[in-house]
């Protein structure tokens, strides 16, 4: 089905205090406006642009540790634990158990959302596994945003919804599966929507994939100027 889903995985508690450090964060103003890239048609150039009420930051530890010790021991053991399972399971190391980037993000409603996208952008890129954790013990359906995933290529058209409930956590190869985030809302902070994602590095000799059918399918404009990746 191209994602996996476990939920309860770190257990309410420990989903609880992550989810007070982001908010502390958001509350300290360290989260910035979300950047990302897509396709300008009438410029047919790719251009950089801000997410509608979108704030994100870089999870770091070293002299910033105190400041979130949950997250950072998180993001630490996801590295190491998830590749190593990784690499034990296939014929050979498929990630790095030491490289990692990451992303904390919180919609703040009012639309906030995430267009369809592949989360590599090709190039210089290394990312290989997108491993996607939710912190929002009140989330109802009426919020929104929800993480759709475009995982039939052959039907750029199916979709399927995936609740952003709290301690769920959420894993799909960075190259392969398209994907966006639907209009968020929240009448309050307890509803603003916060996730942490890791992304995992190819290990060297593993390849990035690029299925152009695939990108066809899904951004026919843009894949014909070469550039279909956010």
């Amino acid at each position: 089905q191209g994602y996996y889903i476990k939920d309860d995985f770190l257990g309410q508690e420990a989903c609880e205090f992550m989810r007070a450090e982001a908010e502390a964060f958001y509350t300290a103003g360290a989260l910035k406006s979300g950047k990302s890239t897509r396709w300008n048609t009438e410029k047919e150039e790719v251009e950089t642009y801000e997410k509608k009420n979108v704030l994100t930051m870089q999870i770091q530890g070293g002299s910033s540790y105190a400041k979130s010790p949950r997250l950072v021991e998180y993001v630490v053991e996801i590295t190491k634990g998830v590749s190593q399972a990784i690499n034990t399971a296939s014929t050979g190391p498929m990630l790095l158990t030491s490289h990692q980037t990451n992303k904390l993000a919180v919609c703040l409603g009012d639309g906030s959302e995430y267009t369809k996208h592949y989360d590599n952008a090709g190039g210089t890129d290394r990312r290989k596994l997108t491993v996607l954790y939710y912190m929002n013990p009140n989330w109802a359906v009426d919020q929104g945003g929800m993480f759709r995933a475009f995982a039939d290529s052959d039907s750029p058209e199916c979709y399927v919804d995936i609740e952003p409930v709290a301690d769920r956590i959420l894993f799909f190869w960075s190259d392969v599966l398209v994907h966006g985030v639907g209009p968020s809302f929240a009448k309050s902070q307890d509803q603003h929507r916060y996730a942490l994602t890791v992304w995992l590095v190819a290990a060297e000799g593993v390849e990035i994939q690029k299925d152009e059918a695939a990108e066809v399918a899904h951004f026919a404009s843009v894949a014909a100027k070469g550039s279909a990746r956010d």
